[in-house]
């Protein structure tokens, strides 16, 4: 009995079954994609779909296939430094055709991508959370006060609210942090400190070991609550408006 319930048909049971499914990264390096399947008919074509969370665009991508009944189909999607932010949740499914005209669609799977070079650990308030590694608890308890203080001043005065905690992630150096930051040029790069920066609607990357850390915390999530105010699909608020208002709300 045992010997016929493994070799029994597959069909029998089920036209597809996963045996294989990872989604791995290398921070700022790539996404690395696997899928292994068992099938009662040859898969002859695979389609690879994923996008980050809350996201409707998503990429289609035709992984190499020889078609058969047990095929293992891998992807590794190269990054640019920078092109994804720390903490990004991704959404992926594949889609396979089995030569009977079968189409299976496996059922949709999350992860998040961090920078996994550093062991973060988190405070929380009402609108902020605040990753850090290696520094007192103290120091992150007061970045997180200023970090709450500039977002009810900016929502005050701009007259919207966040509708989801900002995240803001501190690096103890510019060296850390250049793993997350996008790259312009070499001589740009050597020359140019980053002091914070806000990427996409509701992450922002800090310095913590410069002076002006409070006053560039209150910049960076100016942009954060003023890109939220003037979301739009036509166009974006004129750089030196936006600037500006980053300006006025450092104070002092």
């Amino acid at each position: 009995l045992l010997a016929l319930s493994l070799t029994a048909p597959l069909a029998a049971q089920e036209p597809l079954r996963v045996v294989q499914r990872e989604q791995r990264y290398v921070f700022s390096q790539s996404l690395e994609f696997t899928l292994g399947v068992e099938s009662a008919s040859p898969v002859v074509e695979a389609v690879l779909f994923y996008g980050r969370e809350g996201v409707p665009l998503v990429r289609r991508i035709y992984p190499d296939l020889t078609p058969g009944l047990k095929p293992t189909l891998r992807h590794t999607e190269l990054l640019e430094s920078g092109q994804f932010a720390p903490g990004t949740v991704f959404r992926t499914w594949w889609e396979l055709t089995l030569q009977d005209g079968t189409v299976y669609r496996t059922p949709v799977e999350t992860f998040e991508y961090t920078d996994a070079n550093h062991t973060w650990q988190i405070v929380a308030g009402d609108d902020v959370l605040l990753f850090y590694y290696g520094k007192s608890l103290s120091l992150a308890q007061k970045l997180l006060m200023r970090a709450e203080e500039a977002i009810a001043r900016l929502q005050e005065q701009i007259g919207v609210s966040l509708e989801q905690p900002v995240r803001i992630y501190v690096y103890n150096n510019s060296r850390d942090m250049q793993a997350s930051l996008s790259t312009r040029s070499e001589t740009y790069d050597s020359r140019v400190v980053t002091l914070g920066v806000a990427v996409g609607e509701d992450t922002l990357l800090l310095l913590g070991d410069h002076r002006d850390v409070e006053q560039t915390l209150a910049h960076e999530l100016s942009h954060i609550v003023v890109g939220l105010a003037t979301d739009n699909p036509y166009a974006d608020l004129p750089r030196w408006l936006d600037e500006g208002l980053a300006m006025y709300a450092e104070g002092k």
